[in-house]
C-alpha cells in the first residue's frame, strides 16, 4: 500500500511534466478554396491560413507548400481572383512565385489574406536612404470601390480630422461617405494599389459590428500614405 501511494505523486508529476513540455497546438484561423495554375493547366486545394504558418493542400503530388510566416516576402493582386505569393526558401532563395486564384467569393477570402499581410512585419516607409515625403493635407487618391460588381469611381480624401469617399456617379451616390479617423478600426494593405478600410460601424462600443470596404488605387499609393492609414490618421 505504501508503494502504490508513494508512486501516485510521482506518476502525477511526470503527467504535468509532459504537458507543460508539449507544444501548443497551432490553430487555424481561415481554410479557403483556390487553384493553383501551372505553367500548363491548373490544380484545386485549400488554403489554409494558421496562426503559425500558412499551408497549400493539394491532392496533386509535389503541388502542396508551406510557408512560415518569415519566408513570406508579399503577396500581389493581379486581378480580383488571382494573386501571387512571393517567398524565400533555402533551396533557391529570394523572388520565388506561386500563382493562386480563389475559387468562390467567399468573405474570408480578403479576410485572410489581411491577415497575412499583417504579419508580414511593419510596411517599409521609404527605401533604404530616401526620407519618406510628408503627406500634404487634404490628400486626395483616386481610387475604385469594390462592389463585387462594377465597382465605384471616386476619390479618397485623407484630412486632418476625416476620411471621406467622393463619386460623381449617379449610381453610387449612396456610397459616398464622411467618416471620423476614430471611427477607422483597421487597414490593410494588400498590396501597392489595394487595401482595404475597416470601420466601426457604430462606434467603438460595438468592437465586433464593422464596416468593411476594399479599395483599388489607380496609380502607385506613396508609402506615407500607406503609413498615415495604419496609424490611423496620425
Amino acid at each position: 500500500m505504501n508503494r502504490i501511494t508513494t508512486w501516485r505523486p510521482a506518476a502525477l508529476l511526470l503527467f504535468v511534466a509532459v504537458v507543460l513540455a508539449a507544444p501548443a497546438l497551432a490553430e487555424t484561423l481561415y481554410q479557403i478554396k483556390v487553384e493553383h495554375n501551372h505553367r500548363v493547366g491548373e490544380c484545386q486545394g485549400t488554403l489554409i491560413v494558421r496562426d503559425d504558418k500558412v499551408v497549400f493542400e493539394s491532392k496533386n503530388v509535389g503541388c502542396g507548400r508551406i510557408w512560415e510566416y518569415a519566408n513570406i516576402e508579399r503577396i500581389d493582386f493581379k486581378s480580383k481572383w488571382e494573386f501571387h505569393v512571393f517567398f524565400s526558401d533555402t533551396v533557391r532563395g529570394k523572388g520565388q512565385k506561386y500563382v493562386l486564384k480563389f475559387r468562390d467569393d467567399n468573405p474570408d477570402n480578403m479576410a485572410a489574406i489581411g491577415y497575412i499581410q499583417g504579419r508580414l512585419g511593419p510596411i517599409a516607409l521609404a527605401p533604404a536612404g530616401r526620407p519618406a515625403e510628408p503627406v500634404e493635407l487634404p490628400y486626395r487618391l483616386k481610387v475604385e470601390l469594390d462592389l463585387n460588381g462594377p465597382n465605384c469611381m471616386g476619390t479618397l480624401v485623407l484630412r486632418e480630422d476625416q476620411i471621406v469617399f467622393e463619386t460623381g456617379a449617379a449610381k453610387c451616390a449612396d456610397r459616398a461617405f464622411v467618416r471620423e479617423w476614430d471611427s477607422l478600426k483597421e487597414y490593410r494593405r494588400l498590396d501597392d494599389r489595394q487595401f482595404l478600410l475597416i470601420f466601426y460601424k457604430y462606434g467603438r462600443s460595438a468592437p465586433d459590428e464593422i464596416t468593411e470596404l476594399r479599395f483599388w488605387a489607380q496609380g502607385p499609393v506613396p508609402q506615407e500614405v500607406h503609413r498615415m492609414l495604419a496609424e490611423g490618421g496620425r
